[in-house]
């Protein structure tokens, strides 16, 4: 994300480079596998795996119009999406942001949490740059950059009906980041 940019432009920084993708790597490793276990099903390696679209989803016969057309619906919507982030962070103001972070070191990692569902990389430039200059502890840096999916939730909710589903997704991502924030300054 913009955050690996960020720590390069700044070679004092890179020690704490190689620990924010350590951290990033291992929460990410860890959360799966306890995913998985509580989500344990028993799956059968042997059995085929078909998904049948016939008719259902307003599809044509032809693989690629289906593909171009489902590309091109999912682009407008994330350019809408951004638009709308975009002027909403430009009339708040990236200082505004910045200043919900300048709280209390054991709220930090909820609010940047928070923030990190923004998807906009303006978020992840904040917590990086707030970071370095002593505004925000690493695990609260690391929080908003691991619940920072990106589109990646804006198109789950638009795609996928489930909004319980969806938005147990969603609090699992900000579980796992408020939980490893805490547990890194701990740590560090």
């Amino acid at each position: 994300d913009e955050a690996l940019p960020m720590f390069l432009s700044n070679p004092s920084e890179y020690k704490h480079l190689g620990l924010l993708l350590l951290c990033k790597v291992l929460i990410a490793i860890v959360a799966g596998y306890i995913l998985d276990f509580i989500l344990r099903k028993d799956i059968n390696e042997e059995d085929d795996f078909e998904i049948e679209v016939d008719g259902i989803c307003g599809c044509s016969n032809n693989s690629f119009v289906n593909a171009f057309t489902k590309t091109f619906t999912t682009i407008i919507y994330i350019f809408l999406v951004n638009l709308v982030l975009g002027l909403i962070i430009h009339f708040v103001g990236e200082d505004t942001l910045a200043s919900a972070l300048s709280v209390h070191p054991l709220i930090q990692p909820v609010i940047s949490t928070a923030l990190g569902f923004i998807p906009n990389c303006a978020i992840s430039i904040i917590l990086v740059q707030l970071y370095m200059v002593g505004g925000l502890t690493f695990g609260s840096m690391i929080a908003g950059l691991c619940s920072g999916a990106g589109l990646g939730i804006a198109v789950l909710f638009r795609n996928n009906k489930n909004k319980k589903e969806n938005w147990m997704i969603v609090g699992y991502i900000a579980t796992v980041a408020i939980v490893s924030s805490i547990l890194i300054d701990m740590i560090f």
